[in-house]
């Protein structure tokens, strides 16, 4: 869990990754952006790569909430659960994009450093193991290899509608991009 100041260092991480990206980014905007010295900021992070592994790690963290509390508030049913995946993303999409920007540039980043290519696997595997327990859920005799097959196909259009949308927002529909993606699911678990 993270203290107070050390969640106030990662909000203002955050808002200068989104503006600066992460190449950009230097410790001294950070502090900066905290209203604090360079050397407190050092205290709680020694770091830029520290303090960069902790914020996908609070950012993977307020994902799963958000997922949950989009589920939560969907129908108790296959479907309704599924489209709770949906809904989140487009929650993300449309009032959050800074959200989206910065998982992407974590993902370039994790090209080139393997530590933040870790951190970027294992979010990816969270997700996709919510997913196929979701399902189980409904359907336990889905077939375990079939059902990691499209969490990752979820995963891909969920990812594939932030390029996209975030790119050029007139190009589609959002709510019937997600409608044909849940039809799609559908489809493929019957």
């Amino acid at each position: 869990m993270n203290s107070a100041v050390e969640t106030k260092i990662l909000d203002a991480a955050f808002k200068v990754i989104d503006q600066y990206t992460i190449s950009g980014t230097r410790m001294h905007l950070i502090a900066q952006e905290c209203g604090m010295a360079q050397s407190n900021l050092h205290y709680h992070f020694k770091t830029k790569k520290d303090l960069l592994i902790a914020l996908l790690n609070y950012i993977q963290h307020q994902f799963n909430e958000s997922r949950c509390n989009a589920m939560n508030q969907c129908p108790n049913t296959l479907r309704g659960q599924l489209s709770g995946f949906f809904q989140q993303k487009k929650y993300i999409i449309q009032e959050q994009p800074q959200y989206d920007r910065v998982q992407m540039d974590y993902w370039s980043q994790g090209q080139v450093d393997s530590q933040i290519n870790e951190s970027i696997v294992q979010s990816y595997q969270i997700w996709r193991e919510h997913i196929v327990s979701t399902i189980l859920l409904y359907d336990p005799e889905q077939d375990r290899e079939q059902l990691n097959l499209l969490a990752h196909i979820m995963v891909s259009m969920m990812v594939g509608a932030s390029v996209q949308y975030l790119s050029n927002s007139q190009a589609f529909n959002l709510d019937a991009y997600f409608a044909a993606c849940l039809d799609m699911i559908e489809n493929f678990l019957s």
